[in-house]
């Protein structure tokens, strides 16, 4: 299943660098008012959204980077919860939002599928008049292809416009 996270460029490079997440995330506190997480001390985590809009719950300005990850649903299932964020459009009211906050040891290279960056701010309006996607470059994407001769699939990274194969 597809799911979405609002990510800096310094956590962006160190995924692409290494292909690993022990250097990124972080760990948390159980904190109620903030979400319904059950989290174990000094293990770190990445947050998913459900959906793709709701990282904007969070200020999106440019130069940050939303990542789609393909995680498996049993995994999404067991680490589901629900977050606490004041409404998108006044800041007064308390949405409650699905979210993941999945341990760093559950998450692979393999599972991300997508890095898009924010090449101007995105705020509400930009979702509701369907300009979000406009915003945003995509920076790497993962496509597998059938190799007609050998059968084998090949990953196809972008990278700023760019395309190397890997193997």
């Amino acid at each position: 299943m597809l799911v979405y996270r609002l990510c800096k460029e310094e956590e962006i490079k160190e995924i692409l660098d290494t292909r690993k997440f022990k250097n990124v995330g972080k760990s948390f506190k159980i904190n109620a008012s903030a979400n319904t997480h059950k989290y174990i001390d000094k293990e770190k985590y990445l947050h998913f959204f459900n959906k793709k809009d709701d990282v904007l719950y969070f200020n999106t300005p440019s130069g940050y980077f939303i990542c789609t990850y393909d995680i498996p649903y049993k995994l999404l299932d067991r680490f589901n919860g629900i977050g606490f964020y004041f409404d998108r459009v006044k800041f007064r009211t308390l949405e409650q939002v699905i979210e993941y906050a999945i341990p760093i040891n559950y998450i692979s290279f393999e599972n991300l599928v997508k890095i898009e960056e924010i090449k101007d701010d995105i705020d509400y309006d930009d979702y509701l008049y369907n300009n979000m996607d406009n915003k945003l470059i995509t920076i790497y994407e993962k496509e597998i292809k059938k190799d007609n001769k050998k059968g084998q699939l090949v990953l196809i990274r972008k990278k700023k416009n760019s395309h190397n194969t890997i193997s």
